[in-house]
């Protein structure tokens, strides 16, 4: 019992002898704590509205965010209108370190200046030091009707460090009454109205003193207002906002002087190559002019090959019982018919060359191990249609394309050279978005179009429970797209104003509008064209009976089938097919005529929903062409109406 109480005794002893130990290491790193103990501003407001600004900022540095000295942001950039900005001047005059001077470098940023003081390869001791940074600016002044004003941002609320106190002095022209200044403060986070500080008139050294009341929390500053009356400080004139305005915006100087000159350039060469002869009376028309093929139609309709192309060729090659379409799963397959060719209707010279490449054997799965053939059917028929068409009914004009090809890249040149590392970043996050929009545009179009589908489906339930699902997972799918267009855009309206972005974006945009106004049909060709229109009349919407009264043809499955890939071909497959849905029912429901078509196998037909069966099958059909033509891998003040960080100056600082 002894041995255990001399135990206990000796725990005691033990413990006691620690707890000192334990308690000076504890306020020795409570007095090591990197923080500002004080940061001094003086101000002074020259004549000529210029000000000379004087910070001495007395830190503990113990090593940690303070290795090698401390950083200092000064806002100089600010957004003046959606369309400008203003890059006030900023002169660093001498920097100091306890009394002498230290060497330093200055680095770009968004929005300013950052001054980096120290050496990178010099490591400070634990202990405190005093910084002092002398540094000139212009235009910070506010200029009103009845009294001008100095808001300033005293510490900025950038710090990463506690302030212990803030004392800031301003001196104003000698002339100013102190008797007729007028004083506001502002202590806290970014927006905060407090003010945990007092101001004084020091009528001796004809100066305003402002001290805070209490230490601040990192990110947190203090912002002062100072009114004065009118006539005592030269106010900036037109001639010299404009000189400053054009100095800070050479960027988007260029962007509009570069999106002016490209306008310009596309107008002539349109005025000289690109005006369509004119169109003639637009009349329904009841077949395809010219015997034009599906692909044909479309090639002519666009000027110029797409997917839809090759799509409505296969199902033209489908209709005309040369294959057929089966569909699983969304896996399509295209099989060779049997019976002697001399039974069924001719093909046209694209479909000849589609035929030929793609069903050397009996049968093709659209998918992309089947790469190398779709790809080259494809490319097969984009050059037979060219050969055929281009230059006879109607011109691309590509070389008038090319120098405004050239010269957009010189124009970001410029704009990359004119701004900083930060503000060269735009063009190119530009052009990037330009083709994440057309992306997302996509992308959204097909999610719509899947609603669609999922909307119209009427007679089968498992049908409509699949395709709801399908149109939710497609919508799913664009979120993270659409999600990232909107942090581009807010990335790039960080770096420059919307009018640095409309003019770039505009750059694409010109390309893009005169790529499609530049081609010009032939007299010829103008002729076809408009027959084109007049027979898209008949397949397309149509307003009450109009074409009821000019005699159309009878509406039959034969009829039906036989338009199908025009329609498909001219964008209007939806409202053929569904001007179809009576006669098509009717003749399923006739025991001696039931109406199936023989050239499609799958899950999609619906006499009830045409028109979904034939979207459906034109998109599904359309990307089923596209990935398996794709090889495998292939495809970022006062009068209390100021607050806490409000003004000029700001910015903040740390340790580096």
């Amino acid at each position: 019992m002894e041995s255990l109480k001399r135990l206990k005794y000796a725990y005691v002893i033990r413990a006691a002898a620690v707890f000192p130990l334990f308690f000076s290491i504890c306020t020795v790193a409570l007095a090591t704590e990197e923080k500002i103990n004080e940061y001094r501003s003086e101000i002074i407001v020259n004549q000529d509205g210029s000000l000379q600004v004087t910070e001495t900022i007395r830190v503990t540095a113990a090593g940690n965010k303070i290795k090698r000295g401390i950083y200092r942001d000064f806002p100089t950039r600010y957004q003046k209108n959606a369309f400008l900005q203003v890059e006030l001047p900023f002169k660093v005059i001498s920097v100091k370190r306890d009394g002498k001077p230290e060497p330093y470098h200055t680095e770009q940023q968004d929005n300013g200046v950052c001054v980096y003081i120290g050496r990178k390869n010099v490591r400070l001791k634990p202990g405190e030091y005093t910084y002092e940074i002398r540094y000139e600016t212009n235009f910070q002044l506010g200029y009103f009707d009845d009294h001008d004003e100095l808001y300033w941002n005293v510490t900025g609320n950038g710090w990463i460090f506690p302030i212990e106190r803030v004392i800031a002095t301003v001196q104003l022209p000698a002339a100013v009454p102190l008797s007729k200044v007028e004083t506001d403060s502002y202590t806290g986070a970014q927006g905060a109205k407090a003010d945990n500080a007092r101001a004084s008139i020091n009528n001796e050294r004809k100066q305003i003193e402002f001290e805070t009341t209490g230490p601040l929390s990192p990110h947190e500053g203090l912002t002062i207002v100072v009114s004065f009356p009118k006539g005592f400080v030269k106010e900036p004139t037109d001639a010299e906002l404009q000189k400053l305005y054009l100095e800070s915006n050479v960027s988007l100087g260029i962007a509009a002087v570069g999106f002016v000159l490209l306008l310009g350039y596309y107008l002539v060469a349109w005025f000289l190559v690109g005006r369509d002869p004119p169109s003639r009376a637009i009349v329904p028309l009841y077949d395809p002019p010219e015997n034009l093929s599906p692909a044909c139609t479309r090639y002519l309709w666009k000027m110029g090959y797409d997917r839809t192309c090759f799509t409505a060729a296969i199902l033209n090659l489908a209709c005309k019982g040369w294959i057929t379409i089966e569909e699983h799963e969304n896996e399509y397959t295209l099989c060779r018919t049997n019976g002697a060719s001399n039974g069924k209707q001719q093909l046209s010279s694209g479909e000849k060359v589609i035929y030929g490449e793609l069903l050397s054997s009996d049968s093709i799965i659209l998918k992309q191990a089947n790469y190398k053939k779709v790809k080259s059917a494809i490319e097969a028929l984009s050059t037979k249609l060219s050969d055929e068409f281009d230059g006879k009914l109607f011109f691309k004009h590509i070389k008038w394309l090319v120098p405004g090809w050239l010269f957009t890249p010189l124009v970001l040149g410029g704009i990359w050279f004119s701004g900083d590392a930060d503000q060269a970043l735009a063009p190119m996050l530009a052009i990037w978005l330009t083709m994440w929009t057309f992306a997302c545009y996509a992308l959204g179009k097909k999610a719509l179009r899947a609603w669609h589908t999922a909307r119209t489906l009427r007679s089968s339930t498992s049908k409509a429970i699949g395709s709801y699902f399908g149109a939710v997972w497609a919508t799913l799918f664009c979120i993270p797209f659409f999600a990232g267009e909107i942090v581009a855009f807010g990335f790039l309206f960080a770096m420059h104003s919307i009018g640095m972005i409309v003019f770039i974006i505009g750059l694409f945009i010109l390309h893009w509008i005169f790529w499609r106004l530049i081609k010009q049909p032939t007299e010829k060709g103008r002729g076809v064209m408009d027959a084109i229109e007049g027979f898209r009349m008949y397949l397309g919407p149509v307003e009450g009976n109009l074409l009821e009264t000019l005699n159309p043809p009878e509406k039959t499955p034969a009829l039906f089938e036989k338009m199908l890939p025009y329609a498909l071909a001219l964008g209007v497959e939806n409202s053929w097919a569904e001007r179809f849905v009576d006669v098509l029912r009717a003749a399923a429901a006739d025991p001696s005529s039931t109406y199936q078509p023989v050239w499609y196998v799958g899950s999609r037909w619906d006499n009830d929903s045409l028109g979904s069966f034939s979207s459906d099958l034109s998109s599904s059909l359309s990307s089923a062409i596209s990935s398996s033509s794709t090889a495998p891998g292939g495809s970022s003040g006062s009068s209390g109406g100021g607050f806490s960080g409000g003004g000029g100056g700001g910015g903040g600082g740390g340790g580096w």
